[in-house]
């Protein structure tokens, strides 16, 4: 029973370590990426649920790389090459950036 007790505050120990990292990275992507995306455009930034998006002053979703395109916001969309890594498999980044509200 100790050796399960070991291998289960080692799994703990690894786990508090990376979500630790990856909520480090969150905070570097969502302060050297998005917000100044949203300050430029004058964007809302939020993540709920397994979703994150952006959206504009008129209240129109970025939802994906596509709506950016679709809104011609080019910068935008190279955004979601970052938010879209996979952190593990049910989360990317972008679910683990906090909002972005700026004055509209």
């Amino acid at each position: 029973m100790s050796r399960v007790r070991s291998y289960r505050s080692r799994a703990e120990a690894i786990q508090q370590r990376a979500t630790y990292e990856f909520n480090k990275l969150a905070d570097d992507v969502r302060q050297e990426v998005i917000v100044p995306l949203c300050k430029k455009h004058h964007l809302y930034f939020g993540a709920a649920h397994g979703i994150y998006w952006f959206e504009t002053e008129e209240g129109v979703d970025i939802r994906d790389a596509g709506d950016a395109v679709r809104e011609g916001l080019a910068d935008v969309a190279a955004s979601f090459e970052v938010l879209d890594i996979a952190v593990d498999s049910h989360t990317n980044v972008g679910d683990l950036v906090e909002q972005v509200k700026v004055n509209r």
